[in-house]
């Protein structure tokens, strides 16, 4: 029988678990899902310098490999476990070698398949995930379709659209009238570990996909998976409280960045009662300096998060 697996890295998100574990059971209809819990020690971008002092901050006291939160997480898997009886929902702390970039660590994370006690057979589905990525049902036929098609080592990528701050807004320089879509993977047919690991390890690649370089630009769009119409919701900056704040404790910039980006984000509370853009980054004077206020119908896990409006 064939398999279907999601499995992804994770640190400090039991605010999405909540509503994501049901999302992808009844989308993407797994038979498997598998959180493997880490912090990556140059984190998710390989620029950050994590001490003592961070890991007080955001790291869970008796074990500095794991967010702040993991209790919540593990609660959260548990009574989703009892609750879903035809799907194995797998928790596992994860430890990386320092010297490993974001994308080793990505790698490694969702190809654990042996330490999450699960055999990968060629023809097996999987997806390697984010934890803040949902679908709509709506995307679902086109899925089991391009599912139906795909062959052992060959795998298909969506259109990704990053909310930010509410359900309202977007990077007005991804949207697709500028030409500029973000694509990446989102389901590989199993067939040699050699392919899996070439596709995953483009993680870190969707920050450089703006080069003027022709040759880098095609490449760095996971060229070797097959394009799709499927939409990937991902709501990488819905976030509040402790949430938000380590969201920028994780990805340096200057202070005068998040500064801005703070204000945006207060700015698009009340802006899309107006429909309006809202400016994100003054200091650039191309599309990446607005926000886009756009209207789309969303998963309905995602409606029972505090940032929806």
């Amino acid at each position: 029988m064939e398999k279907r697996i999601v499995i992804m890295a994770s640190f400090g998100d039991a605010h999405f678990f909540k509503l994501q574990i049901p999302n992808i059971i009844r989308t993407l209809k797994p038979t498997h899902i598998c959180i493997s819990e880490g912090l990556f020690p140059t984190g998710p971008e390989t620029n950050l310098q994590i001490t003592e002092e961070w890991k007080k901050k955001w790291c869970y006291p008796d074990d500095n490999r794991l967010a702040f939160d993991t209790e919540e997480t593990q609660k959260i898997i548990s009574d989703f476990n009892n609750s879903y009886s035809d799907v194995e929902i797998k928790w596992l702390p994860t430890e990386f070698d320092k010297s490993w970039n974001a994308s080793e660590c990505y790698s490694y994370s969702v190809s654990r398949f042996e330490d999450f006690d699960i055999e990968v057979n060629e023809g097996d589905i999987i997806f390697p995930y984010e934890p803040d990525m949902f679908h709509h049902e709506e995307h679902m036929d086109i899925l089991e379709d391009e599912l139906s098609k795909l062959k052992p080592n060959e795998s298909i990528k969506s259109y990704w659209i990053d909310f930010i701050g509410n359900q309202y807004y977007t990077e007005n320089g991804h949207w697709p009238e500028y030409g500029n879509p973000r694509e990446r993977k989102l389901a590989i047919k199993f067939g040699t570990m050699d392919y899996y690991k070439s596709v995953i390890i483009q993680f870190e690649s969707q920050r450089f996909y703006r080069k003027k370089s022709k040759k880098r630009k095609e490449s760095q769009r996971y060229p070797m998976c097959k394009r799709t119409d499927i939409v990937t919701y991902h709501y990488c900056w819905f976030k509040k409280g402790p949430y938000l704040d380590l969201r920028y404790d994780l990805i340096p910039r200057n202070e005068r960045y998040w500064l801005d980006w703070g204000n945006a984000l207060v700015e698009m509370e009340t802006a899309w009662k107006d429909k309006r853009d809202v400016v994100l980054r003054p200091s650039h004077n191309n599309l990446h300096r607005f926000v886009k206020y756009v209207e789309l119908d969303h998963p309905r896990e995602i409606k029972e998060h505090e940032c929806w409006v």
